[in-house]
């Protein structure tokens, strides 16, 4: 299977459009691109810090970062190319649309499959493979199935497909229990199956990986030789007391973060999930859910007017 995998990277490169990608277009970044942001590092942990202005976490700061991924995140690779100056506003209220359109949010997982993509496009240089709510059929349907279907190239020049899981929780307790039992599922053979053959389906056929992803994910491939290439991004919120107790990003502030965070990874790490599949933890503290939720929700209403 390593054989075949080289083969369908050098086919990958052979057959690479020569337009250039719309993914290379970023939003400034909101963690790479401000000291003590990225608080924790590690191969397999990455802890954030949204920070605070005038005393104040920054809600809309957060929200305004996000906002910036929308279009990207809620369109398809070829309609991203078609992106221009006079259809600009009209793919921006199709975007905030498509997300929900009722004043029933506080439980939907749009926001945090939001994160979620901004997150993994800033700070691992990810590309989509699948937009899944550019599928959905009516605006507040939900999308079943991984919240994240991305691929990146890694160190050694091999195309990973990153199968991303978000919990948007208060509770990190919560947040943990919850996302362990949706992987151990996920993970399920007829599951891994079902998942792939939607996700093969919807591969923007436009998009340089398309050939890539489909052909790895055919059924006559082995669920075994794609699981070598698999990484799950696991990105949890919960509410900091640490961060709840603070005004500033101090020492000492940044000190007591870390410690917290490294104790949720030691947590997570009990879990002891699949050991033959590359987790990566993102742990995103909050200062109040609610309070990001609406000032989230507050914005979108804002586009779809």
């Amino acid at each position: 299977m390593i054989s075949k995998l080289g083969y369908l990277v050098c086919m990958m490169k052979e057959s690479s459009n020569a337009m250039s990608s719309p993914y290379t277009n970023k939003p400034e970044p909101f963690f790479r691109g401000h000291p003590h942001l990225v608080v924790v590092e590690e191969d397999d942990c990455v802890g954030l810090n949204v920070g605070y202005e005038a005393l104040e976490w920054r809600y809309e700061a957060f929200a305004d970062y996000l906002f910036e991924w929308l279009v990207e995140f809620t369109t398809s690779f070829s309609d991203l190319r078609k992106l221009n100056p006079t259809n600009c506003l009209r793919m921006i209220r199709r975007a905030a649309n498509i997300v929900y359109s009722t004043d029933k949010y506080d439980r939907r997982g749009e926001f945090g499959e939001l994160m979620l993509h901004a997150i993994l496009r800033e700070l691992f240089n990810t590309e989509p493979a699948v937009n899944k709510l550019f599928y959905k059929s009516a605006s507040n349907d939900t999308v079943k199935g991984f919240d994240a279907v991305h691929v990146r190239k890694n160190s050694a020049g091999l195309i990973e497909l990153w199968l991303g899981e978000v919990k948007f929780y208060s509770n990190i307790q919560k947040a943990i229990a919850s996302v362990t039992t949706e992987i151990q599922d996920h993970l399920a053979a007829k599951k891994m199956r079902e998942e792939f053959m939607c996700v093969g389906a919807h591969v923007d056929s436009d998009w340089e990986y398309a050939s890539y992803v489909k052909q790895l994910l055919d059924r006559n491939t082995s669920l075994d030789d794609i699981f070598r290439v698999i990484c799950i991004p696991v990105l949890l919120t919960y509410e900091s007391a640490v961060v709840k107790n603070a005004q500033e990003v101090s020492e000492r502030f940044l000190s007591e973060l870390r410690i917290e965070l490294k104790t949720i990874k030691g947590t997570f790490d009990e879990k002891n999930l699949c050991s033959s599949i590359k987790i990566q933890l993102i742990l995103l503290p909050l200062k109040s859910k609610e309070v990001l939720v609406k000032t989230l929700d507050a914005k979108l209403k804002a586009l779809q007017a």
